[in-house]
């Protein structure tokens, strides 16, 4: 009896063991998983049956902020809620995060437009300013449009983008998807509305224009400095205005330039030739980018035209000296915009000498006019003039006369800027009018009042005029014999 005691105990406490043993194995560990989509790594956890997970730390995701776990059907996971019954995967929801305005700005002279648009090296952005630059060529071809089309387009396509309006001249823009622009409130387009204004006020200028960027609460102001460059013709006709100390004249791109002796002698047309060639080089938004000159050509660096270590201005200067050339000379220059060019001939002359003045007097003409008393040159210094005494007596000696002292300033290129006669000076005169001649002194005395009322009193053989004709350097006297027979 006792044994089958003891038997019946053992066989109840193997029962109870194995039941124990059972219920044991079935409140074990479960697996939580976590699956973050790409984010930063969570850690699983094996948690009892029954119990709550322990809350990670919210993974991270970059562009993106975490928003919640959920289980395989989509149910949002609260871990003091939710208990673990069975092995789980949670998976991360993530929300977009736009980027931040100047996220987004840094993205744009990149962007990837589906149809292969790209920005060109002339527009950099520094911080919140865009710098864009254009030849004149290329602003005439509206590269200049295309290119603002694209930067506002980009500015709401770009993934994430952190701009959502735009302000420009008080006026809200939005990105409509539907035609990837930024309009306002009447359809109107943000980039049409800015060229528009750039064309009607002439500002393609330095910091042309501005707009703000919002996104939410945070607001970026920008600014644009348009830079259009000149066209070679506009330089060209810019340098020409602000060169040159002597007398110039232009036809097209041929220039001409006189200089008097004391202008030439005081190196004027040396330091005009270097002022024009560095003009065009650094005058604002030159597009110059070479010169060609007698086949050599120059490129600017460290402001001057170069050759290989040889500067333009100064092969230029050689040029005069080794052909001695300073009068009467054409100097070629090319002016170069890439493929570009346009040649402007430069055209040299030094004012005659004293002596070659008078001896081209006779030479000049007024129109059919012909001189009554048959002038001529007997030498270098004496001019001779034959009249009736009718012809003298009806004033014929005077208007002789009076063209001849005009000659002397017409005559091209003159060098005379005074006339002394009688220890009285006289200078040209040209605003107060035609006086038959406008020698006058500072009085405004013409010369040939003068000569009329103290040698040629009618009936009166005059005596021979003698003159002093000046260049400001140099004097020359010479005479004007008027014979009446």
């Amino acid at each position: 009896m006792k044994k089958i005691i003891i038997a019946l105990s053992l066989i109840l406490f193997g029962v109870l063991l194995t039941r124990f043993i059972i219920k044991e194995k079935t409140i074990t560990m479960y697996n939580v998983t976590f699956d973050s989509l790409s984010g930063t790594s969570v850690l699983s956890q094996v948690v009892n049956g029954n119990e709550y997970a322990i809350e990670p730390k919210e993974p991270e995701k970059s562009g993106y902020d975490f928003i919640i776990w959920q289980d395989k059907d989509g149910n949002d996971w609260i871990f003091n809620t939710n208990k673990i019954t069975e092995d789980i995967t949670l998976t991360a929801v993530w929300q977009i995060r736009d980027k931040t305005i100047l996220e987004t700005l840094d993205e744009v002279l990149s962007f990837d437009f589906v149809y292969s648009y790209q920005f060109g090296d002339n527009i950099e952005r520094i911080n919140e300013k865009f710098i864009m630059n254009y030849s004149n060529s290329e602003f005439v071809n509206r590269k200049m449009d295309n290119d603002l089309i694209h930067v506002f387009n980009a500015l709401g396509m770009i993934e994430r983008t952190g701009i959502h309006k735009i302000v420009f001249s008080g006026t809200i823009y939005t990105f409509d998807s539907s035609t990837s622009t930024f309009q306002d409130a009447d359809s109107n387009d943000l980039s049409s509305d800015v060229i528009g204004y750039l064309v009607n006020n002439n500002k393609v200028v330095n910091d042309a224009f501005k707009i703000v960027l919002i996104n939410g609460n945070e607001t970026v102001s920008i600014s644009f400095s348009v830079n259009v460059l000149k066209s070679l013709q506009e330089v060209i006709d810019e340098t020409y205005q602000n060169s040159f100390q002597g007398q110039k004249s232009r036809n097209n791109n041929e220039i001409s330039l006189f200089y008097t002796k004391a202008e030439y002698l005081n190196q004027d047309l040396n330091n005009d030739i270097v002022h024009f060639v560095s003009l065009l080089g650094s005058v604002k938004n030159t597009p110059v980018t070479e010169i060609e000159f007698l086949s050599n050509n120059y490129i600017w660096n460290n402001n001057k035209w170069q050759n290989d270590g040889n500067i333009l201005t100064d092969d230029i200067m050689n040029y005069l000296l080794v052909n001695n050339k300073p009068i009467n000379l054409d100097i070629p220059l090319v002016i170069k915009e890439g493929s570009i060019s346009l040649t402007v001939t430069i055209k040299f002359s030094i004012a005659k000498t004293l002596q070659s003045t008078l001896d081209d007097v006779l030479g000049y003409t007024y129109g059919d006019y012909t001189y009554v008393g048959n002038m001529i040159q007997s030498d270098d210094t004496l001019f001779e003039s034959s009249y009736t005494l009718a012809q003298y007596s009806s004033g014929d000696a005077l208007r002789d006369m009076a063209r001849f002292l005009g000659a002397i300033k017409y005559v091209d290129p003159t060098t005379v800027n005074e006339i002394i006669y009688q220890d009285i000076s006289y200078i040209w005169d040209e605003e107060t009018g035609l006086k038959g001649s406008n020698w006058v002194d500072v009085d405004g005395v013409t010369l040939v009042s003068v000569i009329t009322s103290v040698l040629l009193p009618q009936g009166v053989a005059p005596e021979p005029i003698v003159l002093v004709i000046s260049d400001g350097i140099e004097l020359l006297s010479f005479s004007l014999e008027l014979i009446v027979s």
